[in-house]
């Protein structure tokens, strides 16, 4: 058990990259997931939602648990500024574009810069402390229902 290492005598311009473990939702994935949460929420559990049951109840407890044709948008500010989680469940890639989009329409109705950020289940985007990101998002949308949550920084 001897590891024997020596300095290279040229330099490559490869860098080895894994990109193991990065597999967005599908469009049939987020439609079974969104069913799986709906069908939790009316008692009817399969034994693999039986194991996440306590996330999702603490999830229902300190905010809300969105239907199929619901997302959740939660609003909070911290030091860092005003942030806007949005949870449409609909994987990485359509995240990305819907974050970008909401930004720049953001930007319409009253200039700033934006940070976003994306990941399977939503995106956030985050706003200077003083920009009124819940009047935003109604006059953006309207009228598009949207249920709309301001999160503790706790």
């Amino acid at each position: 058990m001897t590891l024997y290492v020596k300095n290279a005598k040229k330099k490559s311009k490869v860098v080895p990259v894994w990109s193991g473990g990065y597999l967005s939702i599908s469009d049939q994935l987020s439609q079974s997931l969104r069913a799986e949460i709906t069908q939790a929420k009316a008692g009817n559990v399969s034994p693999e939602v039986e194991c996440i049951m306590p996330i999702l109840a603490t999830q229902d407890r300190l905010s809300h648990l969105p239907d199929a044709n619901q997302f959740l948008i939660e609003c909070c500010r911290t030091r860092e500024g005003q942030h806007l989680y949005a949870y449409p469940f609909e994987g990485r890639n359509v995240h990305q574009g819907l974050g970008l989009l909401w930004a720049y329409r953001f930007s319409q109705l009253l200039k700033a810069t934006f940070t976003v950020s994306v990941n399977d289940y939503g995106f956030e985007i985050l706003a200077p402390q003083d920009y009124p990101l819940p009047n935003c998002l109604i006059k953006a949308f309207s009228p598009a229902k949207i249920y709309m949550r301001k999160c503790s920084t706790a």
